[in-house]
């Protein structure tokens, strides 16, 4: 199950990360809380004050670490374990990364009535 309690497709590859931003597109994130987006999302948007070389050092690491853990729940725990504002950044980055994943393959985020 997901964070929805929602039953995940049996054919889903986690360690894809064209899957989980599919997923997103969907509503669905899948390595973070609700609590974790409100939060990153209420904290100043860090990834606007730092150069691309920046970025890469400090998420590269995280985001090769999160996609080697072999279960979602191991990445979710992983990734609520972070430092807030690695956390924040990572989060902030996601949904960035969600918004031009939607845009090229031209999925529309779904949004409920």
């Amino acid at each position: 199950m997901d964070q929805t309690g929602d039953e995940l497709p049996p054919t889903l590859d986690l360690d894809s990360l064209d899957q989980l931003l599919h997923c997103g597109t969907r509503g669905t994130h899948l390595l973070f809380s609700t609590d974790v987006i409100r939060e990153a999302f209420a904290s100043p948007r860090v990834w606007e004050l730092l150069s691309l070389e920046e970025l890469a050092a400090r998420v590269q690491p995280v985001l090769a670490e999160v996609m080697s853990l072999q279960d979602l729940e191991s990445r979710q725990h992983f990734v609520e374990g972070l430092e807030p504002p690695l956390r924040d950044l990572l989060v902030q980055l996601y949904f960035g990364f969600l918004d031009r994943y939607a845009a090229a393959s031209g999925e529309h985020p779904e949004v409920p009535n």
